[in-house]
């Protein structure tokens, strides 16, 4: 008998931005008092990097592909992501050349392979600026959907009103314990597509074909698991996708036990421990075949379905993901 998923009600759900850890005692006053300094909060990018000077034109297609993130969480997942109680504004959405942004990289912010970063609690984001305007957009919007993930946030009180506060998950993240990067990348990267593929068939505005997939080998490695995972509990995969996707925004993770119960036990531990270095090193055979190889086999996966895939995408073809979205490397011009 296939499980049964409950599905969203009718009624829209609205999601507020921050969630409190189970067991957090404090006032519901003291909660809303937080959730205000949280969505106040700004962030100083070290290194001194100095962002462009940004056209109207770009912010304003910035500003249809939050609405179109919006309204496709709306339609597709039953969600309301309250958008107005998170920290998210155009002016703090910024574009630096390789230069300055390699700036901020040496300076520690973030690895020198990344295109863009985003302090979630903050709204601060920061973009690689790249030739192909549309490359630029797309990965603009991976930040956005990280922008628009659940926070978790863990809070004591101490000593008279202090409030200690620790930002436990952000999206799948686990930020306390390390866990589940690699898992939230990939899902961050999967709603990315399914909303500029929305996008696309709202507005004939293409930002997936021949701009590069975020994450690619995580993104084909899980697609392929949760292909796997609707074969083994007989639901579908737009299914669990859908749950998947809904915990990402809600912080509810009770969807994750189907990976224990149908693909073993222990299986949800190893997707939690996949070490953050991968996201950087993905895409050589090299570091597939040292990463992967493994997981594949342990999980009943095809390596060399797997293995395919990646060929052809680095080869420039079309590649098809089981959520029904087709990415190709083949670049096509930058107007959009």
């Amino acid at each position: 008998m296939p499980e049964q998923i409950p599905q969203p009600n009718k009624k829209i759900e609205v999601i507020p931005p921050y969630e409190f850890r189970k067991g957090t005692k404090l006032s519901d006053e003291e909660k809303k008092a937080l959730s205000d300094y949280l969505s106040g909060l700004t962030v100083e990018w070290k290194g001194n990097a100095k962002p462009r000077e940004e056209s109207g034109r770009r912010m304003f297609e910035i500003s249809r592909l939050i609405n179109n993130n919006l309204l496709w969480a709306k339609e597709n997942l039953g969600l309301s992501l309250a958008l107005k109680k998170r920290n998210i504004s155009l002016p703090k959405i910024k574009f630096y050349d390789p230069e300055e942004f390699n700036k901020m990289a040496e300076a520690g912010e973030f690895s020198h392979d990344v295109q863009g970063c985003v302090i979630t609690e903050a709204g601060d984001a920061v973009i690689l600026e790249q030739k192909n305007e549309r490359v630029v957009l797309e990965r603009t919007n991976h930040e956005l959907i990280h922008m628009l993930g659940r926070i978790v946030v863990d809070a004591k009180k101490r000593d008279g009103n202090q409030i200690n506060f620790f930002i436990h998950k952000i999206g799948y993240t686990d930020e306390r314990k390390k866990q589940f990067d690699v898992f939230s990348e990939a899902i961050t990267e999967m709603i990315n597509l399914e909303s500029l593929a929305y996008y696309q068939k709202t507005t004939g505005t293409d930002y997936i074909t021949g701009c590069k997939v975020g994450y690619f080998v995580a993104v084909i490695f899980f697609d392929m698991l949760i292909a796997k995972l609707a074969e083994k509990s007989g639901l579908s995969g737009q299914e669990i996708r859908k749950d998947l996707y809904t915990g990402y925004f809600t912080g509810q993770f009770k969807y994750l036990s189907l990976f224990n119960k149908h693909l073993g036990e222990g299986t949800l531990k190893k997707i939690a421990g996949l070490p953050k270095y991968v996201l950087g090193g993905m895409g050589t055979t090299e570091s597939t075949e040292f990463l992967f190889k493994d997981k594949f086999k342990e999980a009943g996966l095809d390596y060399y379905e797997f293995l395919d895939k990646i060929e052809r995408y680095y080869a420039g073809k079309e590649v098809k993901l089981y959520c029904g979205v087709e990415v190709s490397k083949n670049v096509k011009p930058s107007k959009i």
